[in-house]
């Protein structure tokens, strides 16, 4: 098992993301606690990744939880959460917009 802490760039809702995943009867969200397991597959072997929020919207912080092949389980992670991406651009897009 290990244990990796990440910040990503802001803005990111995480919170929204869990509300989202929510739906999702293979996904055990605690919103409560800011944290959700997600059953994924790396290699043909199945695996439950533990995600916990710490930070803010604007500094993002997260705790993330495997059980083994560390880096891909955290590309799969990275773009199942958006990580991978700067989500910056799209966000000051909507400001300037009625959906902001």
């Amino acid at each position: 098992m290990w244990q990796e802490t990440i910040q990503i760039e802001g803005p990111y809702h995480f919170d929204r993301v869990l509300e989202r995943h929510a739906i999702d009867p293979l996904k055990q969200v605690d919103l409560q606690n800011r944290s959700i397991k997600v059953p994924i597959l790396i290699k043909k072997s199945p695996q439950v990744v533990e995600i916990t929020a710490f930070g803010t919207v604007e500094e993002p912080i997260f705790k993330v939880i495997g059980q083994n092949e560390k880096a891909a389980t955290m590309k799969r992670i990275s773009e199942i959460f958006q990580w991978d991406i700067s989500l910056k651009q799209i966000h000051e897009h909507f400001q300037q917009t009625d959906l902001g």
